[in-house]
């Protein structure tokens, strides 16, 4: 499978995302390659103190962001799936289950941070309104659309696998995208209006019966959109980080809150979780 990781002046929590991807399946991170950037040398040397601890992974500076993404999938990869920094794998990845139901010539995507579970929506602030669910094992489908919040949203960065064809069918096709947002925009817009053959054919979304990846929005550092966090100071993490300090990847094992995105004060290794932003 194809990994591939969106981050910019992130170091510590591109670690924690890294960390928590090899401590739930330590072949995994084999295959990822991060597209990253940074504002100043404060940030690139947080960069390097990743790189020095991940050297399985792949790091590509963004220098063109379209080409640099389209160039770091493998088209021989079946399947593919995008992440940003502020991820974090609550439980392991089945990618087995994953296969399965991208087997399915009706699924679009696999999404590893839903779940039937799934009850709030974090950026839009209110419950979500659950769709039918079909069950094929251990594993959940639905119609995405027309569906509600997350259910109804194939095409995001956050960590959904797609048939890499599909996927780059769509990296290739939409136009004047520059970051993780903006292309997440096009895509969901071009999703919306079937502009692509599998947009059209693919009319539903599948998870696990338990999410195992959750976003924690705790800062922000694009100005595309205004998009909700807890607004975190990334430059005093880095600092932080930099100094010897690691997010911890424990503090989120196995949690699950119902929604795919939270808003939590960052753990630093030894410290507890702390319930933040509803």
């Amino acid at each position: 499978m194809n990994v591939v990781v969106f981050s910019k002046d992130r170091a510590a929590q591109l670690d924690l995302l890294l960390s928590s991807m090899e401590h739930h399946d330590g072949l995994f991170a084999h295959n990822t390659v991060v597209l990253y950037a940074c504002s100043n040398e404060r940030h690139k040397a947080g960069y390097g103190a990743v790189m020095h601890r991940h050297p399985t992974v792949k790091f590509r500076r963004e220098s063109s962001f379209t080409d640099d993404l389209i160039g770091a999938f493998d088209p021989l990869e079946l399947h593919s799936m995008m992440l940003v920094d502020d991820c974090v794998f609550t439980g392991r990845l089945d990618q087995a289950q994953a296969r399965a139901c991208l087997s399915r010539a009706d699924v679009l995507c696999y999404s590893p941070r839903l779940s039937p579970g799934h009850s709030y929506s974090y950026t839009l602030g209110r419950p979500v309104v659950k769709p039918i669910f079909t069950s094929s094992g251990p594993s959940f489908s639905w119609a995405w659309p027309g569906a509600d919040a997350e259910f109804g949203y194939p095409f995001s960065v956050d960590g959904h696998v797609f048939r890499t064809r599909d996927l780059l069918a769509v990296l290739c096709g939409v136009a004047n995208y520059t970051s993780p947002n903006t292309l997440e925009a096009a895509g969901a817009s071009a999703a919306a209006q079937g502009a692509f053959p599998a947009f059209r054919s693919c009319t539903s979304m599948a998870c696990p019966a338990k999410p195992c990846l959750v976003n924690n929005a705790e800062n922000m550092v694009q100005s595309d959109y205004p998009n909700r966090h807890g607004g975190g100071d990334v430059g005093a993490v880095n600092e932080r980080f930099m100094a010897g300090g690691r997010l911890s990847v424990e503090a989120f094992e196995g949690l699950d809150e119902g929604r795919c995105h939270v808003c939590y004060p960052l753990a630093w290794e030894g410290e507890p979780l702390k319930k933040g932003e509803e």
